[in-house]
């Protein structure tokens, strides 16, 4: 068994002792199958009541704990020495989420997929955890239609109309340029995964993705390595605007037909 692994089902063996625990589960690299030797173990635990960190000291016989942010009524989180952290989240902030669906925005529905979809289980007390992953696995067509029709509003305006990128090439701008395509990459990648029926969570682990998507548009790898890899010469920044406006061409298909459902 994966080490990280094993690290996680002995945090899972101490937590399960405790009342105020419901549900264990791994997240990030590790969760994915993506881990490497500089990968940490992230934890999150759904629970009634979150410990402090004399409490979680106590709890796991580890000193080295601090507390790193806090979010009032939902969240703690806490690092776990040299290992990870563990990400701890009143049950209730799942729980509402999941009655809500499939009436839940964007928001809602990434902490579904991040927290049901994304993670490996550890324990589950509540027994519930299964049925909550099936009951939404499913991206709500309602969603899937505003993440297309709004991302690819924006990036029609950037590739298509606006002169935003011809000015700053023209005045060497390259932060503005830089953010450009750094945010419609991910718009882009968002309106991808939609198609897919998929949310986009983890933009870090996005890559691994690419060749397991089923509808994109052809050669979406190879352009999505040029539009990274290339730099911020004219001549760079040119070829990287006709691969958008490519995408753009490919997924105006899509874009027609969900806008003919309005």
């Amino acid at each position: 068994m994966n080490a990280r692994v094993t690290f996680a089902k002995k945090i899972g063996d101490i937590l399960r002792n405790s009342k105020d625990i419901d549900i264990l589960l791994i997240e990030g690299s590790v969760a994915l199958g993506y881990d490497d030797k500089s990968s940490d173990v992230d934890l999150i635990a759904f629970c009634t009541k979150i410990p402090d960190t004399k409490e979680l000291s106590r709890l796991l016989g580890m000193n080295k704990i601090e507390l790193h942010s806090r979010h009032p009524g939902s969240q703690m989180y806490f690092n776990l020495d040299y290992s990870g952290s563990i990400n701890f989240v009143n049950i209730s902030f799942l729980s509402d989420k999941i009655n809500k669906y499939p009436d839940v925005d964007s928001d809602e529905y990434h902490h579904l997929t991040r927290f049901l979809l994304r993670t490996k289980l550890v324990f589950d007390k509540t027994s519930k955890f299964k049925e909550w992953q099936k009951k939404v696995s499913v991206l709500p067509k309602n969603l899937k239609r505003d993440i297309l029709l709004q991302n690819y509003d924006n990036l029609a305006h950037f590739f298509l109309t606006d002169k935003a990128i011809d000015n700053s090439l023209n005045r060497e701008d390259i932060v503005h340029i830089n953010h450009i395509f750094t945010t419609q990459t991910k718009n882009f990648l968002s309106m991808i995964y939609a198609l897919n029926g998929l949310m986009l969570v983890h933009i870090k682990w996005a890559y691994k993705d690419l060749d397991e998507l089923k509808i994109k548009p052809p050669k979406f790898s190879k352009n999505m390595h040029e539009i990274v890899l290339k730099g911020n010469s004219k001549k760079d920044v040119l070829t990287k605007i006709k691969i958008f406006q490519e995408w753009l061409r490919w997924a105006k298909s899509y874009v027609d037909k969900f806008n003919s459902q309005k």
